[in-house]
Order: C-alpha cells, then sequence, then structure tokens
C-alpha cells in the first residue's frame, strides 16, 4: 500500500516529480482493474539524506522492507524492488542510477556488484537498525554538521516539497535570536549577558531562546551564566508578564520576517 523512492533532485521540484509519479501510476491501475477514483491516500513523505552518511544503509532498508514487512523472497523480485538491477540480473531502466553505490564497494563493476548484494544479505539474515530513527524532526536524516546547514536554508529552499517543513522554517540561530533582541531594545548585545535582577532584554532574550532555537535549558543557562531551571523559571515569570507577553509578540513578528 506504499512505496519507498531514493531520489536525487538538482532543482526544487520534488513536488512535480511526485505528482507525475502518482497520476500516473493512478491513471494505469485504474484502467488496468476497471476502477476509478483516489487511488493514494494523504500527501508524499519526504526526507532530505546526507548522501555520503546515509545513503548506503537507506538503499539496503528500501530493498529489504518487502521481507521485513513479510513477504519473504521479494527482493529478487523486480515488481517489489530494484535490488535485480544494482546486482546485474536484469538490465537497468535508463532512469534508475545504481552507480553511485555499487562504486562505494570497489572499482572493479562486477565484484563490487557482488559485494553490495553481500551488504544486502547482511541485512536480511540480521537486524539492522532503522536509519529513520535518527531523523530529525521527521525532516533532515544525517550528521549534526549537516542537519544545522540544512536548518539555516529551509525557509527558501524547503517550503512544500518537505510536509514538516514548517517545523524547521521557525528556526533561528543563537546569535540571531540575540542580535535581533539587542537591536529591538537598543543596547549591546553584551548588556544582555550581564546579570542583573528583572531585566526585561535579558529575560525576553532567554525566552526566545527557548522558543526558537534547539538549545538545552542548561545550555541556554550557560551563556548566561544561570542554571537551567532558572531559565524555566524565566520564562514562567515572563508569561505572566503583560509588557514582557507584548514585547515578545513583537520580536515574533520581527523574526519571522527576519
Amino acid at each position: 500500500n506504499h512505496s519507498h523512492l531514493l531520489i536525487e533532485i538538482k532543482k526544487q521540484n520534488l513536488s512535480k516529480i511526485m505528482h507525475f509519479i502518482n497520476v500516473s501510476y493512478c491513471v494505469y491501475f485504474n484502467k488496468r482493474h476497471k476502477r476509478i477514483g483516489h487511488l493514494f491516500q494523504g500527501r508524499f513523505k519526504s526526507i532530505i539524506i546526507e548522501k555520503e552518511s546515509y545513503l548506503l544503509e537507506l538503499s539496503r532498508y528500501i530493498h529489504t522492507n518487502a521481507d521485513r514487512a513479510g513477504f519473504e523472497g521479494k527482493i529478487t523480485d523486480r515488481r517489489w524492488t530494484s535490488f535485480c538491477y544494482y546486482t546485474g540480473f536484469y538490465r537497468k531502466p535508463p532512469w534508475l542510477c545504481t552507480e553511485w553505490i555499487i562504486d562505494r564497494f570497489g572499482k572493479d563493476w562486477s565484484t563490487a556488484q557482488k559485494e553490495y548484494e553481500r551488504f544486502i544479505e547482511y541485512g536480511l539474515r540480521n537486524k539492522v537498525e532503522n536509519p529513520f530513527k535518527n531523523t530529525y524532526k521527521g525532516v533532515i536524516l544525517g550528521e549534526e554538521h549537516f542537519i544545522e546547514k540544512t536548518k539555516r536554508s529551509s525557509k527558501k529552499k524547503l517550503n512544500h516539497d518537505f510536509v514538516s517543513y514548517k517545523s524547521l522554517s521557525k528556526w533561528q540561530t543563537f546569535d540571531t535570536i540575540i542580535a535581533i533582541t539587542s537591536s529591538y531594545f537598543k543596547i549591546p548585545s553584551s548588556k544582555l549577558f550581564e546579570r542583573r535582577r528583572l531585566f526585561l532584554p535579558r529575560q525576553i532574550a532567554m525566552y526566545l531562546l527557548m522558543e526558537y532555537t534547539d538549545l538545552t535549558l542548561e545550555a541556554i543557562g550557560q551563556h548566561f551564566k544561570i542554571s537551567g531551571f532558572a531559565v524555566s523559571k524565566n520564562a514562567n515569570k515572563i508569561e505572566k508578564n503583560e509588557k514582557g507577553k507584548r514585547l515578545i509578540k513583537e520580536l515574533r513578528q520581527l523574526l519571522k520576517n527576519y
């Protein structure tokens, strides 16, 4: 009732690609089975993958998916998976690129294909980790540096191609929060880190860091030389302060337009 596709795109056109695939298959399926109406429910789910770190594990996960779902022996059936094209059992169609993955297993093509086959067979015999387990917010699969880089480009590039992009589009860097807060209150950014009792700009900066970054309470506290508990306590105070809530609302608007 679903499929897994590993697609490399050079333009921001994933939605158009998936629309073409789904509509084309729906027309074919309906004609073959003499039916009408929609075939797939809901929208496709898409994840950005760091090629160098996760692509091999992801290809193994896709090829062994049917077997894990209880359809044993389907890995050699090209109606279920493209694995047979990777091993050279069938001549691959022109749209399927196997080179990048097979090249990871050696320079000699036939030897590399056998090594890849062993790599897949190991995944069938043993319980390998689901690579999607490490997906960041359902959108990005990669190392920390890749996640940070992708988050910074999310507003311009993720748009409607990635169903969970809105969870990233709100994200801001630590430096951005500090810069906008200090600019709004017309004070040097260094003033925000000075320990002053009931200093509203400092309190608001901490609150916004909690809301717009991935930093833990402890990490935020380290910047302001207080405990994580104090950061949380500060947030509670701000939420009960009418002036503070009004100022935060104005700063949110600035961040939204940043």
